[in-house]
């Protein structure tokens, strides 16, 4: 491929959901277009001394110290009242990967999951086994009172009622309290640098009320987020089972590889797991090694933005919006 098409970008996601409820104060949009906007902004200032895989893990590093996702501070608390994390990334040049889950005082799961795939032969590392890595490679580390806020304690408590009252039922539950607002949704990031490398990477405290040891797509390859080099990298966001069992991402990945546009995959992909699971269940963002854009969902809709060669940073959220002409979505 000539490397003069090549338009170098990072797309980040703060997850799909019903986002006019989460939304529900006028100063909190605000908040949230202002913290995508930035993510993007890190990703790829982090990318012009670095590389894609630099500009993923910044980017939802961002997200996960904003405290306003699902994901990092921001986690929404299992059945028991305490977080778990999960993170996953992937890198295009050599199919590189490192994913975390089940973590709960690591400050950045992302990170984490990056030293993973730099440090160990493995892919995917669990629970105590992960935060033991961290600690000897000097990850910070957090109290149980980081993740907690009075809203979030509120919701939980609210949530749980429900749960208590019988109200609320495993998948069924996952939808209703997605339908009520209840809580934002998986981070993640995708990026392209001026070399051709991509690299993707996805964060989530999961959902509310998860049992305790539930691990969804986000720490995945070809569910929660996907690389390669030859063809593009994606992330997703949503109900991690359905993901899972539709494999989201490797599905846009095949699309792309066929030679479908990113926007094109990412739309057909989203129809198929609407087609197969239902509306409100998920949504996904793609790059492809042009730089070309995509993304599609089936809920109200997705927190995004961009920042690349072209221009940026240019945020977006429900479906009646567009990132930018320039773009072509």
């Amino acid at each position: 491929m000539n490397s003069s098409f090549r338009r170098a970008g990072v797309l980040v996601h703060g997850g799909a959901g019903t986002w006019r409820r989460v939304l529900s104060e006028p100063h909190l949009e605000v908040e949230y277009r202002k913290a995508l906007r930035s993510a993007a902004i890190e990703g790829y200032e982090a990318m012009k001394s670095g590389s894609a895989l630099e500009a993923v893990i910044e980017a939802v590093k961002y997200l996960e110290d904003s405290g306003l996702f699902n994901a990092g501070k921001g986690a929404v608390f299992n059945l028991r009242g305490y977080v778990e994390l999960d993170a996953g990334v992937m890198y295009g040049k050599g199919l590189e990967v490192g994913a975390v889950a089940a973590v709960s005082r690591v400050k950045n799961p992302v990170v984490l999951a990056g030293y993973v795939m730099k440090l160990t032969d493995h892919v995917l590392l669990v629970g105590k086994a992960a935060e033991e890595l961290a600690k000897r490679i000097g990850l910070d580390f957090v109290s149980e009172d980081y993740f907690k806020d009075p809203r979030k304690i509120r919701r939980f408590q609210d949530v749980k009622e429900l749960f208590i009252r019988g109200e609320l039922k495993y998948l069924k539950r996952n939808r209703e309290l997605y339908n009520q607002g209840m809580f934002s949704d998986t981070v993640g990031a995708v990026a392209l640098d001026e070399e051709g490398n991509l690299a993707a990477a996805t964060s989530t405290g999961g959902i509310w009320l998860k049992m305790p040891g539930r691990i969804g797509d986000s720490p995945i390859p070809g569910a929660g987020f996907y690389a390669d080099n030859e063809v593009g990298a994606v992330s997703a966001t949503g109900i991690g089972e359905v993901i899972m069992r539709t494999c989201l991402c490797y599905m846009v990945y095949t699309l792309m590889k066929q030679g479908t546009d990113p926007l094109s995959s990412c739309s057909k992909a989203i129809e198929e797991v609407t087609r197969r699971l239902g509306e409100g269940t998920a949504g996904v963002i793609a790059i492809d090694k042009m730089g070309r854009v995509g993304y599609g969902f089936n809920t109200e809709g997705l927190a995004r933005a961009y920042m690349g060669e072209i221009g940026g940073p240019f945020v977006a959220i429900f479906r009646d919006e567009k990132l930018s002409p320039r773009l072509g979505c």
